[in-house]
């Protein structure tokens, strides 16, 4: 998958458009990004990558910059 298919995805969740989902962008830069939208990312992710997250993995999930460099690090997206 390419990244910015999962930018995508992740904006879908967040109903925003995907061009205002930075690296820096997290739950206290986008008001839609609440625990709800949190926890479907988390799905979202889990989903994709067919493994069993562990609760530490999913900690670091602070910003689109920390989801993309675990999407690259496990091989769900590349640029």
């Amino acid at each position: 998958m390419k990244l910015e298919e999962l930018r995508s995805q992740i904006a879908g969740i967040l109903e925003i458009d995907p061009s205002e989902l930075t690296a820096d962008s997290g739950p206290g830069a986008i008001s839609t990004w609440d625990s709800m939208a949190a926890l479907s990312i988390v799905s979202l992710i889990d989903d994709l990558y067919q493994g069993e997250l562990s609760a530490e993995e999913t900690e670091i999930f602070t910003s689109f910059g920390a989801i993309a460099a675990f999407a690259r690090k496990v091989g769900l997206a590349e640029d």
